[in-house]
């Protein structure tokens, strides 16, 4: 049986603790340390809220360059995938990464590092995890193949087995050793929670909680002095609150990849407008349900502005401090009802807004 006891005035007592307990006639002697919080653990974080842009999965050096010339927008958020930065067990190639941050640490522009071990695009469908994960057998395959309605063909790391997110905090322990110091690094951020397919290999919602928990904890050592974020939106219910407050508890902020007030989930609006000022809160913008796929912006059920108040200004909202702005245009998607362009100027009509103040389970740097 397993017994959690963390008093609030515990929780910073390095020394050991006794619980004397008894259960009808069993007497239980419980003994445990308390652990620091999170702020204690780690110094400042950098902490720099405002409006950032988001790649595509595909783009290049001049995309970098026209963003960063942009006042507005403070950085960029840019997708890796793992499978990609790992080719061989423990062997990271991070050049790319390198590449990009020069880039826009260059032009006075932070960059917010995406890993992702799920993509919805059929060229990157081998990606989703290393190679050799995809043949031995412990990993039991490593990834899922995934199909959308749509046709479009993409993977998912298995991140239910425990093999499987031992191998994924390797990867955050070497990158958090070579980019945790950087300046220009301003946060990592998780794929979202959503599987988009069934669990396999007799995983439950509540293993893969259990999991992404483990996920958690590790983020919290791996970056010290970076922001890091799980994006939350999918099948972790009924364990929802569960995960945000251990994600709280380890000074992780969450999010999700989707900001419209016609996309609910069990953890936004419910648990952003919960956990606002007291932990990170990063959302992205994807325009997927906004014009791409779904347009009630042409419909005229939705404006902009009902998206920037849902994702800023509405304390019943997200209150997100760090924003990420899908970067598209309408010429590379024809018929779209607006473009990164417009969020551009929205955010100038806005006076940028967003919510600055320093969550209370971190401390926040420059």
């Amino acid at each position: 049986m397993n017994i959690a006891y963390a008093p609030a005035a515990a929780v910073s007592n390095t020394g050991t603790a006794t619980l004397n307990a008894s259960f009808g006639d069993a007497v239980v002697q419980l003994k445990g340390q308390g652990r620091a919080d999170p702020v204690a653990r780690s110094g400042a974080k950098k902490w720099n809220p405002g409006h950032y842009a988001q790649l595509p999965v595909i783009y290049n050096d001049a995309n970098i360059e026209e963003i960063s010339k942009i006042p507005e927008i403070k950085g960029i958020m840019i997708s890796y995938q793992w499978g990609n930065l790992e080719k061989k067990k423990g062997s990271y190639d991070f050049s790319r990464i390198r590449h990009d941050l020069g880039l826009l640490q260059a032009r006075g522009k932070r960059l917010v590092l995406q890993i992702a071990d799920k993509t919805y695009r059929s060229e990157l469908e081998n990606a989703c995890v290393p190679p050799d994960m995809r043949t031995d057998a412990k990993y039991f395959g490593g990834q899922v193949s995934i199909t959308l309605n749509t046709g479009r063909r993409g993977c998912i790391a298995k991140r239910w087995v425990p093999a499987v997110m031992d191998r994924l905090i390797a990867l955050h322990n070497a990158l958090g050793s070579q980019f945790d110091k950087e300046p220009f690094v301003e946060g990592i951020v998780t794929e979202e929670s959503a599987t988009s397919t069934a669990f396999t290999n007799g995983a439950t919602a509540r293993s893969y909680v259990d999991q992404l928990k483990r996920l958690g904890s590790a983020l919290s050592t791996a970056y010290p002095s970076t922001l890091a974020a799980m994006q939350l939106n999918f099948r972790i219910e009924p364990h929802q609150a569960e995960l945000v407050d251990h994600l709280y508890r380890n000074g992780i902020g969450f999010g999700g990849p989707d900001t419209s007030p016609l996309v609910k989930t069990s953890v936004v609006p419910t648990l952003s407008s919960a956990y606002a000022r007291r932990t990170p809160i990063l959302m992205a913008v994807n325009a997927t349900h906004l014009t791409l796929y779904e347009d009630p912006i042409a419909e005229g059920i939705l404006t902009l502005d009902d998206v920037f108040d849902f994702a800023v200004a509405d304390p019943a909202g997200i209150n997100a401090n760090h924003l990420f702005w899908w970067f598209f245009k309408k010429q590379w998607n024809p018929g779209v009802s607006y473009d990164f362009y417009d969020t551009v100027a929205l955010i100038k009509r806005r006076g940028g807004q967003i919510n600055t103040s320093c969550p209370e389970n971190i401390l926040c740097g420059n």
